[in-house]
């Protein structure tokens, strides 16, 4: 089948998307488990990128070091497949876009039926190179970043104000207030509710003097991320997904 849409086309990950590439075998293993639980499909390339088919992977086995996806809809695009050395796989999960190259593709029965089966890739590709949506964090769903203070043995709290994949912004404290830009903060906790809990390292990218309802001036910090795992933004995105789904439950409806 040929390729008929540029964009959809495979990625060649430059110096610039190096840091999206994740390495290790258990993140890799979760970012495949996580497209099989969306249902994700995937764009498989072979024959050097110039034909394709269409698959979603059907269970991922990392103590064998495999994988098993679906067959093409084609017999005679399988066989070709089966005959290349790499198969490029493309997808686009939760808005990002994933990429990772299988090698050793062979057939296999799956649950009664024909599919295919290929070594785990060695790297993935998580490309996020766009403007992450933020969620302003409603007063049902509060949830702290936990700022350890190693010199000190202590530990602040500080209320989150919104979220996103890419950072957070938090209301200060006096110990916060005169927070200077790039400065750093690590090993911060967020409990993500029943999600789960996250660990990162946050880095200080503005503070803003705000006048709250009530009056009383409240100093934000807005941070990014500096380390942070996929596993950890998948939990930050199911976190916003409940948020956002009970927030709507709980608008009143429409006449």
């Amino acid at each position: 089948m040929p390729i008929k849409d540029n964009t959809t086309q495979p990625l060649q990950a430059s110096g610039d998307d190096s840091q999206y590439l994740v390495h290790t075998q258990n993140e890799i293993a979760f970012i495949m488990r996580e497209s099989i639980e969306k249902k994700a499909m995937f764009t498989a390339y072979f024959n050097r990128g110039s034909e394709f088919i269409l698959t979603s992977l059907l269970t991922v086995l990392p103590g064998r070091g495999a994988f098993i996806f679906d067959c093409g809809s084609k017999d005679n695009a399988n066989k070709k497949l089966l005959e290349s050395d790499r198969v490029i796989f493309v997808t686009t999960l939760n808005g990002i876009k994933i990429q990772f190259v299988a090698t050793d593709v062979r057939e296999v029965q799956y649950k009664g039926s024909d599919a295919l089966i290929a070594k785990l890739p060695r790297q993935l590709l998580r490309l996020q190179r766009r403007e992450f949506f933020r969620l302003e964090i409603p007063g049902f769903a509060k949830i702290h970043c936990e700022i350890p203070d190693s010199l000190n043995n202590t530990t602040t709290s500080l209320h989150i104000h919104d979220i996103s994949l890419g950072g957070l912004s938090l209301n200060a404290t006096k110990r916060f207030e005169k927070s200077v830009v790039l400065e750093k903060f690590r090993h911060c906790q967020i409990t993500l509710k029943e999600f789960g809990v996250i660990t990162v390292d946050i880095e200080v990218r503005y503070t803003i003097v705000l006048t709250q309802p009530r009056g009383e001036p409240v100093t934000r910090i807005g941070c990014r991320f500096i380390s942070i795992t996929p596993h950890d933004q998948v939990l930050i995105q199911r976190y916003m997904a409940a948020v956002e789904t009970e927030e709507r439950g709980l608008m009143p409806e429409k006449p």
